[in-house]
Order: structure tokens, then C-alpha cells, then sequence
């Protein structure tokens, strides 16, 4: 995220003055954070501007919520997911939460990256063991998503298909007349089922790694290039509103979806093999999955993706189709919805034919 010129809303000042006295007019140095388009960020700081102080505390994040976002955000789950992320060091500490917005500290000394460094070769490690050290998390209760077995061995169940329902409906009952031209909600449903059950049915015979992309994990569900902060080697991530349980490769697909950023136009940036099997590497290591270069079976590790990768496109195609009917941010979600509804899932099921 970036620096950007803008007026400040007033629920800033509010969310910053709860910290304390000495933090009641800071909001006159909010600066606006671009980069977001679900909400809007400001970073705050405290003191004068000549006092020296410029240390990481006297620096804060200000996330108010988007218009409508309570339509795919569960606040109070999101707070519960955070309070344990924090507490293991892994996203940042919530510092005042409210109805319209919350505080988060901030990380001193870490920027956001850009899409196109994503796909940087000496990057791809430190991401992959930044998310494969959010899919060891264990600790965050299943509320969302339920669990199925007894005691111990139970394990929670994935988000990715009721969601992907709910919005479907939610989709369709928003939808313009535009929208109708191209986004045929019926073949949306036969794709969801269809790949449901190819997903379901396949994971039960597949190699060891394979698998480990269909195991249900604590998922960030939202990786783009602004949630990736980094500084020297190393990276935090950052986001966690759409985080829930969801199969491990649905997230590193989601991932890969992302490294061209709001151009979406997976033909040219789709990441090669190469960039795949280094970011597979990285994250199975970091996953203590060992075996070996000749132990992965590529193709099939491949295959998985793109299909986990029509998920992600029905993801965030259907909460676009949505978004655009209810966001006030300046952003086209309509045309992100018909490109990732369309294009992007024919180029993965093309992939997928291929392989």
C-alpha cells in the first residue's frame, strides 16, 4: 500500500482517539493507503511533526470497512482469527476494534509488494513459508465451517463450497441486465458441482503431495500482492478478513492467481512451471513434506492447481458480481467479474484439458 492524497473521515479520528489522549488529534496526520479494494486504509501516526518521535509504536493502521462487506466478512470471526494469528506472531496486534473499522499496529521497516515481484524467484521461497507457517496453525476454532469426526480426530471442514454457493444466489439476485449477457448463473452452479466432486472423489487415490494441497488448513484465502509485506528475507502477511478453512491448494492457487494483479489476464501471467514447483518446494519443505525432487509428481501437482485455480475464479468472479452492486470504492468490479468468470476459468479448464 501506498501513500495517497485525500480527505480523512471522521470514524478515523474515533477508531485512533481510543488509544489513548495523547493519540486524540492524530488523524489530522492520517494519510490515505491505496491498494484496497474491499476497504479503505489510513496509517496514522503520533506526536507533532517535530517532536522525533518515529518509532514503530507511534505508528498505527486504520482499516474502515467497506460498504457491504459484512455481506462476506464475519467480523467477530475475523477478531477471533486474529487474536490467535497475533498471539503466535503471525499477523499483526488488533489495538482497537469497532463496529465501522478496527487499529492494528504496525509493521515498522516492512512495505507491501507489487504484483510483479511475486513471481520473483528469490521472493516465491518467503512466501511459500509464510503461508505454509499459516497452514500449521491448528489453534483457531471451526465456528464457520464445523468439524467432522469425534475428539482428536476430528478435523474441520472447508468454507470453499457453501460459500461459493451462498454467493452464487447472492450473485444472481444482484445481477444487472449487463450481467446477463455473459454470466449464465446456471453453468456457474454445474461448474461448482462438477468440480466438487472431481476434487472430492480424486483426493482419496492421490500421491502424498497431492493430497497435502486437498488437506483443509487455516487458509488466507486472500492473497494478493498487497497483503505480502516484506522486508530484507522476510515476510508477513497481513488481511485476514477472508481467512477460513478451505483445502491448502485452493490458497496457494488463489495465490498464483494473483501475480498479475487487478490486469487480470492469466495468459500473461500465469506463473511458469518453474515459478510453480519452486513456490511447491518451499512450502512442502516449510510443510515437513519431504521426498525429494523426483518424488513430486509435476503434472498432477499442476493439474490440481489449475483446478483449484477455476475455485479461486469463481471466488472472487461471484463476490465482484456482488461488489458491484454495493461498494463504494472507486473500482470496475464488474468488468474484474466478467474476466474472472470467464477468462480466467476457460484458461484454466484449458489447462487442465492439456495435462
Amino acid at each position: 500500500m501506498s501513500a495517497v492524497g485525500s480527505s480523512v473521515p471522521e470514524e478515523v479520528g474515533a477508531l485512533v482517539a481510543q488509544l489513548g489522549d495523547e493519540w486524540a488529534c492524530a488523524a489530522d496526520r492520517a494519510t490515505p493507503l491505496s491498494g484496497g479494494i474491499s476497504n479503505t486504509n489510513y496509517l496514522v501516526t503520533r506526536g507533532g511533526e517535530n517532536d522525533g518521535r518515529r518509532e514503530e509504536e507511534d505508528v498505527v493502521v486504520v482499516k474502515l470497512f467497506g460498504a457491504g462487506t459484512s455481506l462476506f466478512v464475519d467480523r467477530a470471526r475475523e477478531n477471533e482469527i486474529l487474536s490467535v494469528l497475533s498471539s503466535v506472531g503471525i499477523a499483526p496486534k488488533v489495538l482497537v476494534s469497532g463496529e465501522h473499522g478496527r487499529v492494528e499496529a504496525f509493521l515498522g521497516g516492512y512495505r507491501a509488494l507489487v504484483p510483479a515481484e511475486m513471481g520473483d524467484l528469490r521472493m516465491i521461497p518467503l512466501i511459500a513459508r509464510a503461508l505454509a507457517e499459516l497452514h500449521n496453525v491448528t489453534d483457531v476454532p471451526c465456528h464457520g465451517s464445523g468439524r467432522i469426526g469425534v475428539g482428536a480426530e476430528s478435523k474441520p471442514v472447508s468454507v470453499l463450497w457453501p460459500t461459493l454457493r451462498k454467493w452464487l444466489e447472492m450473485a444472481v439476485a444482484v445481477r444487472t441486465e449487463s450481467d446477463a449477457t455473459w454470466f449464465r448463473h446456471e453453468a456457474v452452479k454445474e461448474l461448482i458441482d462438477q468440480l466438487e466432486v472431481e476434487l472430492s472423489e480424486s483426493s482419496v487415490h492421490e500421491h502424498e503431495f497431492v493430497a497435502d494441497l486437498d488437506r483443509t488448513v487455516l487458509c488466507h484465502n486472500d492473497l494478493l500482492s498487497g497483503n505480502i509485506m516484506c522486508q530484507s528475507d522476510s515476510v508477513k502477511l497481513i488481511d485476514y478478513e477472508y481467512c477460513g478453512y478451505n483445502p491448502a491448494g485452493f490458497d496457494v492457487a488463489n495465490h498464483f492467481s494473483e501475480y498479475g494483479g487487478f490486469e487480470y489476464d492469466p495468459a500473461s501471467f500465469y506463473p511458469s512451471d518453474e515459478q510453480q514447483r519452486a513456490f511447491i518446494r518451499a512450502y512442502m519443505t516449510s510443510r515437513k513434506r519431504s521426498g525429494g525432487e523426483a518424488a513430486v509428481p509435476w503434472p498432477r501437482v499442476h493439474r490440481r492447481l489449475h483446478q483449484y485455480a477455476v475455485a479461486s475464479s469463481l471466488w472472487w468472479g461471484l463476490w465482484a458480481v456482488i461488489q458491484s452492486s454495493v461498494s463504494h470504492i472507486d473500482f470496475d468490479y464488474a468488468t474484474y467479474a466478467r474476466l474472472r468468470l470467464t477468462t480466467g476459468i476457460n484458461f484454466h479448464l484449458d489447462a487442465i484439458a492439456k495435462l
